[in-house]
């Protein structure tokens, strides 16, 4: 299958902000339970104010931004995986600016595109983006000396759907979704950065377009799968350090989801820090021109000060 537009496109775009490259999460033809359809095909739309939205994605990738010049490299690197309810992508601004800005920071940043959830293209859909995921996580760490990165510095962070996507690859690291015979690195999250996150996917807890997408209706199977995918019913004592934020006016996704998935984090022992900013409302990624733009500084500040 010829890689699409989009791809090739990213790489022009690669030369101006500093990526190095565009890597396939898998070779050609070996996407794990793929259905072949030709007519499902990867569309960029456009969003209220005008940012390209990543929809149908058929070819993962992951687009590589290093540390930029002058700065200390802290050879650390953050798996960023933008949200869109796994409708589509927020690639641009949940992806793409905040790698760049990760990238001042001294942070190697990898956008990952994931496949959404669907039934046309999976035999699977509750896994599919989690296998990428795992994957993305695996390829980071086995190539970490190519990137000059150290293998225990590899965090995952995400947003809205994006959160919940990187907080189940934080809690579901050592589930086998797809044949890892021969790929063996560890996908475990050194650690997490989740900004206003559906942590859970109980009925009466979650976003409701979120939950549907990826598991479907409110029978037996779905219910269990609300459990296996409520990242904070699947915390304990070996869940990766999370550094967590979210707007108390955000009247999407409810922020007591991450005052819950701290507190459990603080009850086994695992170190945590929450931020919950006055304004911001639901999907503000950077916070340009809000006082919830201060994430980014306090996120390098736990870090420091906790790696």
């Amino acid at each position: 299958m010829t890689r699409n537009i989009l791809s090739i496109l990213l790489a022009l775009i690669a030369t101006q902000v500093g990526a190095q490259e565009i890597i396939h999460l898998w070779s050609e033809g070996n996407i794990p339970d793929a259905i072949a359809d030709a007519t499902y095909h990867e569309d960029t739309i456009r969003g209220k104010n005008g940012a390209p939205r990543v929809s149908r994605v058929t070819d993962p990738t992951l687009y590589v931004v290093r540390p930029a010049k002058g700065t200390t490299d802290r050879h650390a690197a953050v798996v960023i995986c933008p949200g869109g309810g796994y409708l589509y992508l927020s690639y641009n601004e949940e992806g793409i600016d905040v790698a760049n800005r990760l990238a001042k920071e001294g942070f190697t940043a990898f956008v990952l595109k994931y496949r959404l959830p669907s039934e046309q293209i999976m035999k699977n859909k509750s896994i599919g983006p989690l296998q990428d995921a795992q994957r993305a996580i695996r390829l980071v760490r086995a190539n970490a000396k190519k990137y000059d990165i150290r293998p225990d510095r590899i965090g995952i962070m995400g947003f809205s759907a994006g959160a919940h996507l990187a907080a189940s690859a934080s809690t579901l690291y050592d589930q086998k979704v797809y044949d890892t015979t021969t790929d063996t690195t560890s996908a475990r999250p050194d650690f997490s950065v989740l900004g206003y996150g559906v942590l859970s996917l109980q009925t009466n807890k979650t976003h409701k377009g979120t939950r549907e997408r990826l598991i479907g209706g409110t029978g037996k199977k779905e219910r269990d799968l609300e459990i296996r995918f409520s990242p904070i019913d699947n915390i304990d004592a070996a869940t990766p350090p999370a550094f967590l934020f979210h707007a108390a006016d955000d009247n999407a996704v409810p922020p007591v989801l991450s005052n819950i998935y701290q507190q459990r984090l603080q009850a086994q022992g695992v170190c945590s820090e929450l931020h919950i900013f006055a304004q911001g409302k639901h999907g503000f990624g950077l916070g340009n021109g809000l006082r919830a733009a201060e994430w980014v500084d306090l996120f390098v500040g736990w870090y420091a000060e906790n790696f």
